[in-house]
């Protein structure tokens, strides 16, 4: 069933969670109204607000990579003291987007809807 079906006897101010957030059956609609309802869960606890779960299309361009930091004499120090070892760097994981030409940062999590670099273009496929 598609969400624009699923929202159909829900007043547009309904609030939905989804991916850890809040959104109105209207704006919803109007931005996931065309993909698929994978599953519904409507949590007693959740006070009235139902979780819903998509089949969005993922982002061919999104990328984890994990990266070096090398740490500040500061941070040096803290750490030891805290777990008592030396250390000179840590490794992290940072998501960047290899659609832009210098392979920025990106905050969409590998979901189409949330990219910030293109968001008209993912929108439209």
């Amino acid at each position: 069933m598609k969400v624009k079906e699923f929202l159909k006897p829900f007043t547009n101010g309904s609030v939905f969670k989804l991916r850890d957030k809040l959104y109105t059956a209207q704006y919803l609609k109007d931005l996931f109204g065309d993909f698929e309802v994978v599953t519904v869960d409507n949590n007693p606890l959740a006070r009235g607000i139902v979780t819903i779960v998509i089949d969005e299309p993922t982002c061919d361009c999104y990328e984890v990579t994990k990266e070096r930091r090398y740490l500040t004499e500061y941070e040096k120090g803290y750490y030891y003291g805290k777990h008592n070892e030396k250390i000179e760097y840590v490794t992290e994981e940072v998501t960047r987007c290899l659609g832009t030409k210098e392979r920025e940062t990106c905050t969409c999590g590998g979901y189409k809807s949330q990219c910030n670099f293109y968001k008209k273009y993912h929108l439209s496929i």
